[in-house]
């Protein structure tokens, strides 16, 4: 019976998602932070992202991705040469979809493999630019 409810929603044209960001398994990489994050480093955190993606007779084809919210704790350095922690959160709703690029889709499974964030020198998350990686790679 499950096979049937998979296969009932899956002309649906937008998929949720939600996965964890670890550092091995999905890197997420800060590019032009503000000053309070500079030469921080991602440790953990979730992301919550669609697809939109037509199924027809040609294939699969994904029209755009959108990043609905998102937390991730980053580590740095102080002045005195220990680590603080900081959690850093992106409410639903504060990104629009122009703000994100797909710079790779690799294949099946469908999950994002990497992700680079380019906070243009700013702590407001409508400032930032988000490009990803897609899909799994060799």
């Amino acid at each position: 019976m499950e096979n049937l409810k998979i296969y009932e929603n899956f002309h649906n044209k937008v998929k949720d998602f939600e996965q964890e960001i670890k550092d091995e398994k999905f890197p997420l990489d800060l590019w032009k932070e503000p000053a309070d994050y500079r030469n921080a480093s991602v440790l953990s955190g979730m992301i919550k992202w669609s697809a939109e993606v037509d199924i027809n007779n040609e294939g699969i084809e994904v029209d755009a991705i959108h990043i609905k919210a998102m937390e991730f704790i980053i580590e740095q350095e102080d002045v005195d040469e220990k680590y603080a922690q900081q959690t850093i959160e992106v409410p639903l709703g504060s990104i629009s979809s122009e703000q994100s690029s797909l710079d790779t889709l690799y294949g099946f499974p469908f999950y994002m493999t990497a992700m680079t964030i380019n906070m243009n020198y700013s702590k407001d998350p409508q400032d930032w630019k988000f490009s990803f990686d897609i899909g799994y790679k060799d």
